[in-house]
């Protein structure tokens, strides 16, 4: 697969955080959105959208499984590690979307660069009841080749 040129993506009109979150959003909800019920409200804490999984053979996994997105566009190159402020983000939105969604079972931390393997064993270490995710460019939850479900 051909690499995303992220110095194209951004000079596109609007802020690159803000285009990050569509394409992914777009990617999910071209990709599973029949699955379910496809939920993304301005402002909503946690995560940015949701898919509350209720038809079968979703390739995610099978109804009562319910993703949650969140997408973090780092100005920060490949392979350097996130560092305290933005683990503490990550955390922030993990337990907002515990509080305010407590149906969501699988939570998807979706960035423009692989996490370090110290980011990684550190994200998959959270304490939390929902399954956790990363996915990437390389390996985003709209690819037909990965699949989250257990």
């Amino acid at each position: 697969m051909t690499p995303l040129d992220w110095d194209k993506f951004t000079t596109l009109p609007g802020s690159p955080r803000d285009n990050f979150e569509l394409l992914c959003r777009g990617a999910v909800t071209h990709a599973y959105a029949r699955y379910g019920k496809f939920i993304a409200l301005a402002q909503q804490p946690g995560v940015e959208f949701h898919l509350d999984i209720d038809q079968p053979d979703c390739p995610l996994g099978q109804p009562g499984r319910c993703f949650g997105w969140q997408t973090k566009w780092w100005d920060i190159p490949s392979g350097r590690a996130i560092g305290v402020g933005r683990r503490s983000d990550v955390e922030d939105s993990l337990r907002k979307t515990e509080k305010h969604f407590p149906g969501i079972s699988d939570f998807v931390l979706w960035t423009r660069h692989p996490l370090t393997a110290g980011d990684q064993t550190w994200f998959y270490g959270l304490s939390t009841t929902m399954k956790l995710h990363l996915a990437t460019e390389a390996r985003s939850p709209a690819c037909r080749r990965c699949r989250f479900a257990a």
